[in-house]
């Protein structure tokens, strides 16, 4: 993907903070899919346009009006006028993004994985073989008590 800044995208990388915080906000459904595929660009205080990524294009039809306008005022405060355009030229969705951390993290993992001592050691000694590297997920942790094991306790 282009990372490049066009005039015609700037404003959606300088409302990037925000219309992350719109959508992780969101409920699941359509409306939350949409969004999440899509770069949110203000025209003014009362109007915007949805940048939504050509390949989610389908979401355009799939989205009822009432139910984007409303998760806006809410969260907004304030009623605005949407207008959500198909297109390729866009800077990075939210879902984009989350991919793309995904992926850093799961290089990350495999290189520090392929660079440790202790698996360089069996892979010589034993010819150990790395079938896959997955990073550890904090949330595991924080849902069994912070030590990322089973608290469950058998009086």
């Amino acid at each position: 993907m282009d990372t490049q800044v066009s005039e015609k995208n700037l404003s959606a990388y300088e409302n990037a903070p925000l219309w992350k915080s719109f959508v992780s906000q969101l409920n699941p459904g359509m409306v939350a899919e949409l969004c999440s595929h899509s770069v949110l660009q203000f025209e003014s205080e009362e109007a915007a346009t949805l940048l939504l990524d050509k390949e989610f294009g389908y979401l355009k039809e799939a989205v009822e009006d009432a139910a984007l306008h409303a998760a806006f005022e809410e969260y907004f405060v304030r009623p605005i006028k949407i207008k959500i355009e198909v297109s390729t030229d866009h800077a990075e969705t939210p879902r984009q993004e989350a991919r793309r951390l995904t992926d850093e993290s799961l290089k990350e993992a495999d290189e520090a994985t392929k660079n440790d001592p202790l698996v360089q050691e069996l892979q010589s000694q034993m010819g150990a073989r790395i079938v896959s590297a997955t990073p550890v997920n904090n949330t595991s942790a924080d849902e069994s008590g912070g030590t990322g094991e089973n608290n469950d306790s058998k009086s």
